[in-house]
């Protein structure tokens, strides 16, 4: 059984190079692009056979402790030993069988419905920009208030910067594979 302490704490966000404040998402990002470099079936090194061991129970361990946010780091490690920990070794078994076709599926099938969700919000923000650009046409044209036009101008202001916000991240278009 694995056994953990709060002293694994920042070991786990280093191995998964994360911060503090990161989310579950970022979690998940950060362990999956890692993870290819290091599973089994794609590398066979006993070095790195252990060190993905360790990534898959950071990932676990991080995400538990997202969802009990409101108890103290012990109460966390406490409960993880108690009755985490063994879902964590079967989970680790499972991936080391799976070929790294079926890992990169296991993994990534997550990240398909982020990526269709991504999409339809920038749809919708770009239809919602449209919207507001002709009603601001409308506006001017019927000679309605400044007051009513600015409001729409700053409707559509926050409509664009939503849309392309992130759009500047390196792997915007997709995550690099190891």
């Amino acid at each position: 059984m694995i056994q953990v302490n709060v002293e694994h704490i920042s070991y786990f966000r280093k191995i998964l190079r994360i911060k503090p404040t990161d989310s579950a998402k970022k979690i998940d990002i950060n362990f999956e692009n890692l993870s290819f470099k290091f599973h089994p079936k794609v590398k066979p090194i006993p070095k790195f056979t252990e060190h993905f061991e360790k990534m898959v129970i950071a990932r676990e361990f991080l995400k538990y402790k997202l969802q009990n946010k409101e108890k103290d780091d012990e109460q966390i490690v406490e409960n993880w030993n108690i009755y985490e920990s063994a879902k964590v070794e079967e989970l680790i078994e499972s991936y080391k069988r799976m070929s790294k076709e079926e890992y990169e599926k296991a993994v990534a099938v997550e990240f398909v419905a982020l990526k269709f969700m991504k999409v339809f919000l920038y749809i919708f923000l770009g239809i919602a920009t449209l919207i507001a650009v002709f009603l601001i046409v409308y506006l001017f044209a019927s000679g309605a208030n400044i007051m009513g036009v600015i409001a729409i101008v700053a409707i559509a202001i926050v409509l664009v910067a939503f849309a392309f916000r992130g759009t500047r991240s390196p792997n915007f278009w997709g995550r690099k594979r190891y």
